[in-house]
C-alpha cells in the first residue's frame, strides 16, 4: 500500500521578509465553512480570483483573507450565483491581499 503525502492545511511563508500565516485550498474551505469542491467551483466561476500567493503549483491564501471572507461567504445562498455586491467585496479583499505581497 502506498502512502499519500498529506500537505498541511496551515503553514507560514516568508513573504518580503515577513512571516505570513497561510492556508491551502483545503484550509480556506475549512475556515469559510465550505467544501474544497465548492471553493474550486468558486474559482472556476471567477467568484474567487486566483490565490494571492503561489509557491510552485500550490495556491496559498493568507489566513487574514480567509477570515475576512467568512461574513461575505455566509451570505451566499445554495447553488445560486452570489449577489454582485458580494462578488465585488470578495474581489476587493483578494486585491487588497495581493497588493500587500506584490513584489516591487
Amino acid at each position: 500500500m502506498s502512502k499519500k503525502r498529506v500537505r498541511s492545511k496551515h503553514t507560514t511563508l516568508s513573504v518580503k521578509g515577513k512571516l505570513v500565516g497561510v492556508v491551502t485550498v483545503a484550509g480556506l474551505a475549512e475556515i469559510i465553512g465550505k467544501s474544497v469542491d465548492t471553493v474550486k467551483r468558486y474559482e472556476k466561476l471567477e467568484i474567487f480570483p486566483t490565490a494571492p500567493l503561489m509557491c510552485g503549483e500550490v495556491r496559498y491564501y493568507p489566513v487574514t483573507l480567509a477570515k475576512n471572507l467568512v461574513p461575505i461567504v455566509e451570505r451566499f445562498r445554495g447553488n445560486r450565483r452570489p449577489e454582485g455586491d458580494d462578488i465585488v467585496a470578495v474581489v476587493k479583499l483578494f486585491n487588497e491581499e495581493r497588493e500587500k505581497y506584490a513584489t516591487d
